[in-house]
């Protein structure tokens, strides 16, 4: 075998051996999603699932925003990269959306629930989020 094979083959089964780690340490840190980014975490946990809600604390009563078409796009969109990514993926711009949906909206809630494997039980735990968001003054 040549020197050039050897050091192809060595790279290969370094990388085999040091990227699960890796990815693990992303998913226990970051939340990112095990079944991405060529981890093997897939074959042990659930695929993951989000619970996405949100309040506004208006000068009135609490009340629920009708959902736009844009609305729509923009939680998918979120909770397809939130699925993804894990915490690396902030609800910023679902907040900017829905502070154009009420205007007198001044503070907003988003809570983020998903489900996850907790290693040291074997159990699958709810995690929640809460992000708080304030509007800039006008």
């Amino acid at each position: 075998m040549s020197g050039l094979k050897k050091k192809m083959y060595l790279t290969i089964a370094c990388f085999l051996v040091i990227w699960p780690l890796l990815q693990h340490g992303l998913v226990c840190v970051y939340g990112i999603n095990p079944w991405r980014f060529f981890g093997w975490a897939m074959y042990a946990v659930p695929s993951p699932t989000l619970r996405i809600s949100h309040q506004f604390s208006t000068v009135e009563t609490p009340r629920q925003v009708k959902e736009t078409a844009r609305y729509k796009r923009t939680l998918k969109r979120f909770s397809q990269q939130r699925a993804h990514w894990g915490d690396l993926e902030t609800p910023q711009q679902l907040a900017d959306v829905l502070f154009e949906l009420v205007p007198e909206g001044r503070e907003l809630r988003i809570t983020i629930s998903s489900v996850f494997l907790e290693p040291k039980t074997a159990m699958l735990q709810e995690r929640a989020q809460t992000y708080t968001f304030s509007r800039l003054s006008d």
